[in-house]
């Protein structure tokens, strides 16, 4: 049996369905940010939570966003842990790091 590394672990379920719950404050939160947020990723990171919390599987969550069975459970684990800020690119995150000589 081949494992993922230690350092991505976190991001497998090992094939157990994961619903998260949330208030309905949360879902209002998410649902208001998916529509009027100023980042498309970040729109889509809402979006791809707010269907998971809804029982849709990772598969039907990537037909619809585009993102990847590993990047809907990293953001909904990170909604869950940071709250919607978790949501937003943190600073630093994109910038390529400078190559060492």
């Amino acid at each position: 049996m081949i494992r993922p590394p230690l350092f991505f672990s976190h991001l497998f379920n090992m094939g157990r369905i994961i619903i998260p719950e949330f208030t309905k404050e949360q879902r209002k939160e998410l649902s208001w940010n998916m529509k009027t947020g100023n980042c498309s990723r970040f729109r889509t990171r809402c979006h791809s939570v707010l269907l998971k919390s809804d029982g849709k599987t990772c598969k039907e969550i990537r037909d619809i966003t585009g993102l990847s069975n590993v990047l809907i459970t990293f953001w909904v684990k990170r909604y869950q842990t940071m709250g919607i800020n978790g949501l937003r690119t943190l600073y630093g995150e994109n910038r390529n790091k400078p190559k060492s000589k």
